[in-house]
């Protein structure tokens, strides 16, 4: 065998590899299945199943926004069409796709951006990987053979079991009393790549002529003064307004009762309360609009009364 007749073999194995990547990357793309996704693709998928133009103001970031706001009670309370854009242990790049996404099919008045996940560090080949899954899926979803098997492992199109993105939580798992927020001098540093993501998060609402503003969740174990620090210089960088809620004691957040995982994320009790807080903030700008008598929404007053069957069921228990 000469040496180029080995040259072409091996060429010809390769490119047809290469083929056969790419063919089965086609047919193994999830479309309808649940197998592969993650927490945050699942969120970007429902966040596109929104009515287009229907959404007036997003809050943004990780679990932190899916445990502590609650869109049913801003449309009880003043008929504001909100969504909790969120996932947990999100990633700047995701939560960057998933503004995005939203921003693509909407153009709410303002985007409120929680801060925690600028401190979450992630493999900076995490995205490289990403990148190679997103044009050549067989890598990523090479487990979807199993949807064929079981065709019932689908996932649904709406999201079903929260409320335009508020995730219902009733427990209670105290904190330890400690003083969390220890006035500081020091500023915790956000990752450049991180920063990068934020840049392109704060331009797409720019451009868009839509209202930014920062805050931090109610959260114990996950913020100190240190980072408040952090942010708040990163808010006077971009001339943006900052709310902390970890500083604003008339929230009036009881860390024996209204947490459920000591300290970590509130409960609904608590998301009840930093809820009213943004509710009064928000009717104070008066720049949402009531839409509780526009028959263009009455799918949300549907599901307005089973978020309340499912919270006072749940906190009857």
């Amino acid at each position: 065998m000469t040496e180029k007749f080995k040259y072409v073999k091996i060429v010809s194995f390769i490119a047809i590899v290469m083929a056969l990547i790419v063919l089965l990357s086609a047919v193994i793309t999830p479309n309808g299945t649940n197998v592969g996704l993650e927490k945050w693709e699942k969120a970007k998928i429902w966040a596109e199943n929104e009515p287009e133009n229907t959404i007036d103001a997003i809050f943004v970031g990780d679990s932190e926004v899916y445990s502590a706001i609650s869109p049913m009670e801003l449309w009880n309370d003043y008929g504001y069409a909100a969504y909790s854009l969120s996932s947990g242990a999100i990633k700047s790049y995701e939560c960057y796709e998933l503004l995005n996404t939203m921003l693509k099919t909407q153009n709410p008045k303002i985007v409120f951006i929680e801060c925690n996940f600028l401190y979450r560090d992630y493999d900076k080949m995490e995205y490289v990987y990403r990148q190679i899954g997103e044009k050549l899926p067989l890598f990523k979803y090479h487990d979807v053979w199993k949807s064929y098997i079981n065709p019932d492992q689908v996932y649904e199109k709406t999201n079903n079991y929260t409320f335009k993105g508020y995730v219902y939580y009733n427990s209670v798992k105290s904190a330890k009393k400690k003083n969390h927020m220890v006035e500081s001098d020091k500023s915790s540093a956000i990752d450049n790549s991180t920063l990068n993501y934020f840049d392109e998060m704060y331009n797409l609402c720019k451009e868009k002529g839509i209202e930014v503003v920062l805050f931090s969740s109610p959260s114990r174990k996950n913020w100190s003064y240190d980072k408040h620090n952090g942010v708040a210089n990163l808010a006077k960088e971009y001339e943006l307004e900052y709310i902390d809620l970890n500083l604003v004691n008339e929230i009036g957040i009881d860390w024996t009762k209204d947490t459920r995982d000591k300290g970590d994320h509130v409960n609904y009790v608590g998301a009840v309360k930093v809820t009213k807080y943004f509710g009064e903030y928000l009717s104070d700008k008066n720049i949402l609009e009531d839409h509780r008598n526009d028959s263009a929404y009455s799918d949300w007053s549907e599901l307005y009364k089973k978020y309340l069957e499912k919270t006072e069921s749940k906190s009857k228990n």
